[in-house]
Order: structure tokens, then sequence, then C-alpha cells
């Protein structure tokens, strides 16, 4: 319902409310809704009309339980709409350097960057098995320094509203929080025991699956038509948990096989996602215009570091990725599978819709891949740990955007059909 409607707003005057409750709701409405208001013309008239109203021939001269309540619904609107016209009247006008200032075209370039992720992982990861000279350069502090800027370009997406909104529905969220820091490592612990896989892989495919989700999903999420805002908001929450949660499952699941440094792992952790997604976020508060004109470019530019950084991990490992490669490989297209159906399963046995369904399923089934590369290589002695993780990269972005497009066309043929 349209709150600020004349229908809402004759009804609202002719409900009940004795006549100081009017008056405070007529204030509280002037008060945001000002000569610069976009909703002025429509909700000011309405009250001006309204102004000479007596409730005397209308309402009750006791104010009954039922009245109050109803009075403070009211109010609980008005105090939300004007929360949202702060939101609206604090963003940076288009001429100011929000995305709409660019031209279109360049626009559509980085949009078609974005969505052909799978494509740029794809493509990284045969550059690295095939000529990896190429990439000797980047390793080490090179892929870190990536990653961290990748975390920052998330922080500077993020949006506070966004968690207050998904706030309101806990459940999706402390599900999809559980799942993935239960089914994605259980599921890469038991794979570890069952397939003939080399120590190092086994350790590596144990910390993919103690790795929060990747920021990939949420663009996966859009193209399937779930919750965007709470892909967004389960991403940065598993990210956050990430720094006690991906190194204390790692030390009880992967420390069966060889020592864990936990204490390095939360160090790392932190270095790498806290901090620069914390610093994302005060900046798009401190700097609104600026981060307006960077946040396009950041969306590809993360695509194609991931895309650097795994083609680099496979580039390093070349030939004993080609000697044990389908046995990892099919390893990895197993923990991911599991995670896709049993994150939409948990979510339909929960009763959830099916847009957070998807969502939770797309959650689960995508890990931080780049993440489960750096702590890899600076924690384990072997780099060969790190290339789970680096194919991980390839495969859930494969299978994510096959199940986000299978989805899409559904919708588009169920449309269709009506």
């Amino acid at each position: 319902m349209n709150f600020f409607s004349p229908f809402f707003l004759d009804q609202m005057l002719m409900s009940g409310l004795n006549r100081p409750v009017q008056l405070r709701l007529q204030a509280e409405q002037r008060h945001h809704c000002g000569p610069g208001s976009p909703w002025r013309g429509g909700i000011n008239s309405q009250l001006a009309k309204h102004d000479s109203f007596d409730p005397a021939a209308h309402v009750p001269t006791r104010t009954t339980a039922a009245t109050r309540t109803t009075a403070a619904a009211h109010a609980r609107r008005l105090s939300a709409a004007r929360r949202t016209r702060r939101v609206v009247s604090s963003a940076p006008a288009a001429s100011s350097g929000t995305p709409a200032s660019y031209p279109e075209a360049v626009l559509n370039s980085l949009s078609s960057v974005t969505n052909a992720f799978p494509f740029w992982v794809a493509g990284g990861a045969v550059l690295g098995l095939s000529q990896p000279a190429l990439l000797a350069g980047f390793s080490g502090a090179s892929i870190t320094a990536a990653l961290g800027v990748t975390m920052l370009g998330m922080g500077l997406t993020m949006e506070l509203d966004d968690l207050t909104s998904v706030l309101s529905s806990p459940g999706q969220l402390a599900l999809g929080v559980f799942l993935q820091y239960t089914v994605m490592p259980l599921a890469a612990f038991v794979l570890s025991r069952l397939l003939p896989l080399p120590l190092p892989y086994a350790v590596g495919l144990i910390l993919v699956g103690c790795c929060p989700g990747g920021t990939a999903s949420n663009l996966v999420t859009y193209i399937a038509g779930a919750n965007v805002a709470l892909s967004v908001v389960l991403t940065a929450v598993s990210t956050a948990m990430a720094v006690f949660l991906t190194p204390a499952l790692c030390a009880a699941l992967a420390g069966t096989l060889v020592p864990v440094p936990a204490a390095g792992l939360v160090v790392s952790t932190a270095q790498v996602v806290l901090l620069p997604v914390a610093l994302g976020l005060l900046l798009k508060r401190a700097a609104p215009t600026v981060v307006a004109r960077v946040a396009p470019f950041f969306p590809p530019f993360a695509v194609l570091t991931v895309s650097l950084i795994c083609a680099s991990v496979l580039a390093g490992n070349a030939a004993s990725v080609k000697a044990v490669g389908p046995i990892v490989a099919l390893a990895v297209v197993l923990l991911h599978a599991a995670g896709f159906a049993l994150g939409y399963l948990g979510a339909s046995a929960a009763g959830f819709q099916e847009r957070a369904r998807r969502t939770i399923s797309i959650e689960v089934g995508m890990q931080n891949s780049a993440l489960g590369v750096v702590l890899a290589l600076a924690h384990f002695g072997d780099p060969r740990a790190a290339v789970p993780a680096a194919v991980s990269a390839t495969v859930h972005s494969i299978l994510g955007s096959g199940l986000a497009a299978f989805w899409r066309a559904r919708d588009t043929h169920a449309a269709q059909k009506q």
C-alpha cells in the first residue's frame, strides 16, 4: 500500500484517531515533507484538505486500546518514511558523480565484463595451465593486496539500510549463515576422507569449505532473480564471522590431518577481509560522491582480480594439477553441488519463499575461494594446498551461473504461459 496516497490519508483521518493523535501525525508528516520533498505535492495537499476536519462527529470521545495501537502503527510508518526521505535526499545527484553521469556505452561495457564472470575465470584457468610463465610475477603479496582491494570494493557497495531490512526477517539470515558454516565444512571433510586425495589437496578442500560466502554470489543472485539484499547481507555477515569461524573450523577438521595455525589464520582473515570491508563502509559514508564515481568499476575489477588470482595459483602448480586434476576437480564439483542442493533444500524445509530459497542456495554453494588461496599460501607449507581453492573459483562460478540461468529461463517460461 502507498501510505502517502489520497485514499490512505482519507482512511487514516477517518479511522478513529483522536484529535491530539491527528495533530501529531500532521506535524510529523510536515516535518519530513518540506518544500523540496518529492512527496510534498501528494501528502501536503491531503493534509491541507483535512486541516479543518472535525473528528467529533466521526470518532468516539474515549481512546481505546485498539485506537492507540493503530496510532502507534501509523507513527512507525511515518518514522520509516522520514528515514527513507533522508536516504533519498542524502544520495548524490546524477550530475555530482553517480553512475548515471557516465555514458551508457561505458556502463554497458562494465556490465558486460561483470556478467561474463564464469568465462573470465575459465579463461584464466586455461591460461594458467597452458602458459604458466606469463603469470610468474603475480604471487604472494600481490595476491593478498589484490584481494584486499576487492574486499574494499565490497564494502563500498554495501548499505547499512540493507542490513536493517534483512534483519526484519532474522530467520532467513540465521539459517543462511548456519548452513554456510555447517554444510560446506562437513561436506568438504567427508569428501576429503572418501576420495583418494593427496594430503595437500585434502587440506585445501577443507579450507575451501570453511571459507565464507563469496562476493560473486551477489551477481549470481541478481541473475537468478533472487533476493539481492539478503545475498549482500549474508555475504557480509558470513565474511565478518569468518575472522573466527574459518580458523576454528579449519583447525577442528583439517587439524586431524596436519597442524593448522589458527591464530595466524585469524590475523590474516582480519587483515584481508574485515579491515578492507570496514574501510569501504567508512569511505562510503565520508565521501559518497567520490564513491559513486568509482563504484561502477569495482564489480568488473573484482571479476578480473579473482580470475587473475586463480590463474596465478594454477600456473604455479600446473604440473601437479595436470597430474591429479581429475580427482581434485571431482571433489570440488561435488562440494559445491552439495552446497547448492542442501542450501535450497534447507530453505525449503524452513518454509521460505522461492526467492529466499534461491538466495540461500547460492550463498551456501559459492565460497570466497580467493580468500582460501591467500590463507593456504600464507599458512600451509605446500603451495598445492591452494589448488582446490583456485579450482573452486572456476567450478562454483560455472555451476552458479548455470543454475541462475536455469531459474531465470524457468521464470521467463512461466511468465509467457500466463
